[in-house]
């Protein structure tokens, strides 16, 4: 973990919840709305996606389908991260319902900023 990081932990920006035994995409959203949270982070090929393809594309259509309905019935923040090669313009994904969205491997650096701009706009939202 690198020190810019675990700065923002210290600060207490990032808390971690993280439930174990979330199966897909759909249980994902389920869960989301038992549990208390500010902002969201996906790494969005790791996510199995219900009646979705693996295949690149069909990782790509499910994580789009799958930042939409978090930002329909949420409207937080949501950083999201892939790694596979992504049919869409990283664009898509804000436009789908991410705040900001990083191809791997990424700049510690820039994911900290993101998760304070994050935390900032959830505070502000809650006024």
């Amino acid at each position: 973990m690198s020190l810019a990081l675990l700065q923002a932990l210290k600060e207490g920006v990032v808390a971690v919840e993280r439930p174990l035994s979330v199966r897909d995409d759909l249980d994902l959203l389920s869960r989301a709305e038992e549990m208390s949270w500010d902002v969201m982070i996906l790494l969005l090929n790791n996510i199995v996606y219900c009646g979705g393809s693996r295949s690149d594309k069909g990782i790509t259509e499910s994580a789009l389908q799958l930042l939409e309905n978090l930002r329909k019935r949420f409207a937080r923040p949501i950083i999201a991260f892939y790694g596979h090669k992504s049919t869409v313009d990283p664009k898509d994904y804000v436009n789908a319902g991410a705040m900001i969205c990083f191809q791997l491997p990424f700049k510690i650096a820039n994911v900290v900023e993101a998760l304070h701009h994050a935390a900032g706009s959830e505070r502000q939202g809650r006024r």
